[in-house]
């Protein structure tokens, strides 16, 4: 096994430039839980006369199925990248200016998870809307990726992590970006096969878990 990751002794006379990493962990947690609960705005309450409820609801609450979908899918990408963050900042010991500007752009991406949902849940399963989502959703990921190999580069991870652990943890974070970015070429030949290529993203992350 690989040893520990290198890390800057406690006697180091240079502090960290961005200070405690709780307080970038407090600001994720509060963008994550703002773009969850914005997500749940798109599954609007059908609007029916009191006349026709008996008639109508079933049929409204059908067709909110995209909306319910789209929901449920954010809501569980976004959960999987927060997971993801917690990981990576759980074996920090400092943070600079540089990661801290990687989780700022992390945090952008997030806020906008909620519209790129919104134009998927009403467009399905067209080409752009279903690309624009996967699109989206691949560059959180990729973000959060680069939020773990930077301090793996600069060696401040904590001085018991070892560099097996950080590469796993690099490989599992990987798979869902790949994936999406894998569907965006193929939503232009079919949006529904492209959604279907989402579901590779437990599978595979089921064979890292169990490889590693």
């Amino acid at each position: 096994m690989a040893g520990p990751a290198t890390a800057e002794s406690p006697d180091d006379p240079q502090p960290s430039e961005s200070g405690d990493p709780s307080r970038i962990i407090a600001l994720t947690d509060g963008v994550i839980a703002i773009a969850i609960t914005l997500l749940v705005l798109d599954v609007a309450v059908p609007e029916i006369p009191d006349a026709l409820v008996d008639e109508q609801l079933a049929d409204a609450l059908w067709e909110l199925r995209p909306q319910v979908f789209g929901f449920i899918l954010s809501f569980w990408v976004i959960g999987y990248y927060w997971l993801g963050h917690r990981d990576v900042f759980a074996h920090l010991q400092r943070v600079d200016l540089p990661l801290t500007i990687i989780n700022l752009i992390f945090l952008l991406v997030i806020a906008f998870i909620p519209f790129a949902a919104g134009l998927f849940a009403t467009y399905v399963p067209d080409a752009l809307a279903v690309a624009v989502y996967s699109g989206v959703m691949a560059a959180a990921g990729l973000a959060l990726v680069a939020m773990l190999s930077y301090p793996r580069a600069k060696g401040h991870f904590k001085v018991d992590v070892s560099l097996d652990r950080v590469g796993l943890i690099t490989r599992k974070l990987l798979v869902a970006p790949i994936v999406f970015i894998a569907a965006i070429p193929i939503a232009f030949l079919s949006g529904w096969l492209a959604i279907a290529v989402w579901t590779l993203i437990p599978v595979f992350r089921g064979v890292l878990e169990r490889s590693g």
